[in-house]
């Protein structure tokens, strides 16, 4: 509310929303942010060039969010073709008139990609040592099987 998004035109206002998009990206660099018109054309956005990949996206879980529909509401996904991700979602008003919607995506593509590389360190470190551990558990698991006695 306190930042003007849109000039007197109703259109987005670029010079007033890259300082705010880069200070609300510092504050939580996981989010993204988009600035969609009413039908979900994408106006502006927070995104490294070649990111995008759509420029429009369903207004229906933006609508549904905003009327206090089920919770968690998934939309769709800008970075992705057919991906959907949990957002959230203002209303742009200028002058009683709907101008278009601030989205945010909560859990972004640079969270998604620290969240993998994670996952991948976790699944190899978890491979690795079953491997190098594995032949001493065959050596200790025959001592006690019959083929061999522990201790004697």
């Amino acid at each position: 509310q306190r930042e003007t998004l849109l000039d007197a035109q109703g259109q987005v206002d670029r010079t007033r929303l890259k300082p705010l998009f880069d200070r609300l990206m510092t504050f939580n660099p996981s989010v993204e942010l988009y600035i969609l018109s009413p039908d979900g054309q994408i106006l502006a956005d927070a995104a490294p060039p070649g990111h995008i990949k759509r420029q429009k996206l369903a207004v229906a879980p933006v609508q549904q969010f905003l009327s206090g529909g089920m919770m968690p509401v998934y939309g769709d996904d800008p970075r992705t073709l057919t991906g959907e991700k949990v957002f959230s979602a203002v209303p742009l008003h200028q002058d009683g008139e709907l101008r278009g919607y601030l989205y945010i995506i909560l859990q972004g593509e640079e969270l998604n990609a620290l969240a993998e590389q994670a996952w991948q360190k976790t699944l190899w470190s978890t491979v690795l040592w079953s491997l190098l551990l594995w032949p001493f558990s065959v050596r200790w698991r025959a001592g006690w099987s019959g083929t061999g006695s522990p201790g004697r």
